[in-house]
């Protein structure tokens, strides 16, 4: 399973390589330079002209070991050194002096006007060895200037990543100030934020993890986790042919208002589709007839949202219940959430307007055994905090009010953050631009709540869940393209995608 780490995490791990298993940080350096040098033979044609472009840094260094392997394996290649010689020490000092003795052309580069003077040669492959994980603050001249000139060089065919594109904040993936637009990001021992978070999911292209030699129980110790389909295979369970509709689950949902009934319908479909026995809408008065037989398969019943007692009454049989999708903010829906959360017993998923009827009564979902689904808007009313740290800090929000509120948080965003109140994280990162669709959320906590309802442990139902809801909106979008996709589309997807789980599961 691919690991996550921040810029300081990584940092403690290289110097604990190199301190406690006595691996040398050349080694490291080597085996960096060689596996980006590897990913750059696969896409490169011959006869292709190569730019290495290096930074005085550890980075830089990861640059020249790449310049020699090219050299050796006979591409032409050059490297534009930003800032001149002085300051480079220790393992990138012992790779500069390799290539300058094997004669490989390097120039110094005072500025910007230095390295357009250099791409006016004409190169067919950029790479981008200047920071990598290393920046904390905004670009600064003549580097924002040259990141600018790299992006807008028109003959280049590709631009490789070492680590992380210029200009890119490790830990958040903001850009700061200016950064550089790869096809291929190589990153090393394990994934950082900035390859599957905000723009960095724009700007890494396709991620490679490399493996440099990091022992590896070190990394294995780290709890932050990239949600994979092997993973969610070990968890997802076949189903018995002795069974019958009672074994997998009645679940109830309780939403649907007069001017949102689609969420409901959506999230009761989504858990039939799931694989619910029995799905049961507890729909107000009013908004009855707007869901009454919209899906044949789904049972609604007609509550009074007014007398939440009566309510909670009907969801005591039940195996795991959803409250939130159309529910409203209207009079007595905060009454009517207070009551669910006091009296069902039961596996409890929270979301849309549920979320937003539990600001001020956070304690309540204390020993609930309950999952939440925020979107980062929602994430942020909960928590406190304005989007955009919500957004730039999503593991470390998600996992914090998991901890303190006993719950699953499940982060909805284009990467999808699942924390567990033990402090264990998951990221679904499969970015994907037609999922950006009212309603995608409601299919989500459907298919979640029914995981819960067949007794799926609150972990294994929102990670399945998440899981199972990408891989369906991946279905949808090479079948409906990114404009056209529906919510609606997702659900029909799903039944698909737990068919592929169960095929990796029995190693077809």
């Amino acid at each position: 399973m691919k690991k996550i780490a921040y810029s300081f995490e990584m940092r403690n791990l290289d110097k604990t390589t190199i301190e406690a298993y006595g691996i040398p940080g050349a080694v490291l350096m080597e085996n960096a330079g060689r596996k980006t040098y590897e990913q750059i033979e696969e896409l490169a044609g011959n006869e292709k002209k190569i730019l290495v472009v290096c930074g005085r840094g550890n980075n830089g260094g990861d640059g020249y070991v790449i310049a020699r392997h090219l050299h050796n394996n006979g591409y032409t290649v050059s490297v534009s050194l930003i800032g001149g010689r002085d300051g480079i020490k220790g393992d990138a000092l012992l790779n500069l002096e390799i290539i300058e003795r094997m004669g490989i052309q390097i120039d110094y580069i005072a500025n910007a006007e230095d390295f357009a003077a250099v791409l006016k040669r004409g190169y067919d492959i950029i790479v981008d060895a200047i920071f990598g994980i290393g920046i904390d603050r905004k670009v600064a001249q003549p580097f924002a200037e040259i990141i600018e000139l790299i992006n807008s060089y028109e003959k280049k065919e590709l631009v490789v990543a070492v680590d992380l594109p210029s200009g890119l904040n490790t830990d958040t993936g903001e850009i700061m100030g200016s950064a550089v637009q790869s096809d291929i990001t190589v990153t090393f021992g394990a994934l950082k934020p900035a390859n599957i978070f905000n723009e960095g999911i724009n700007l890494c292209g396709k991620t490679v993890v490399a493996d440099i030699s990091i022992p590896r129980e070190l990394l294995e110790a780290e709890r932050k986790s990239l949600l994979e389909s092997g993973f969610c295979a070990g968890i997802i369970r076949r189903r018995k042919c002795s069974s019958h509709k009672g074994t997998y689950g009645k679940v109830g949902i309780v939403g649907g208002s007069l001017n949102m009934p689609g969420a409901a319908i959506l999230s009761s479909r989504a858990a039939m589709r799931m694989g619910s026995g029995i799905v049961n809408v507890f729909a107000d008065c009013e908004a009855f007839s707007a869901l009454s037989g919209k899906t044949p398969e789904v049972i609604v019943v007609k509550s009074d949202y007014s007398r939440p007692k009566d309510v909670t009454e009907e969801l005591a049989g039940l195996d795991a219940v959803l409250v939130g999708p159309g529910l409203s903010k209207a009079a007595g829906r905060r009454e009517l959430l207070l009551e669910v959360l006091s009296a069902y017993e039961g596996p409890l998923a929270i979301d849309a307007d549920g979320l937003n009827l539990l600001q001020g009564e956070l304690g309540t979902l204390r020993g609930k055994n309950a999952i939440i689904t925020p979107h980062i808007g929602e994430m942020a009313r909960l928590a406190g905090k304005e989007s955009s740290f919500v957004s730039h800090n999503a593991m470390e929000v998600a996992r914090e009010f998991a901890a303190e509120y006993g719950c699953v948080v499940v982060l909805k965003s284009a990467s999808t953050v699942i924390a567990l109140p033990e402090g264990e994280i998951f990221v679904c990162s499969s970015p994907n631009p037609g999922m950006a669709t009212a309603g995608s959320g409601d299919v989500l906590s459907g298919a979640i709540v029914s995981l819960l309802g067949q007794g799926y442990e609150p972990r294994e139902a929102a990670l399945l869940g998440v899981h199972i809801h990408s891989l369906a909106g991946r279905l949808a979008l090479y079948k409906k393209g990114e404009y056209g996709l529906l919510a609606g589309d997702i659900v029909e997807e799903m039944p698909e995608a737990v068919k592929g789980l169960l095929e990796i599961k029995d190693g077809f």
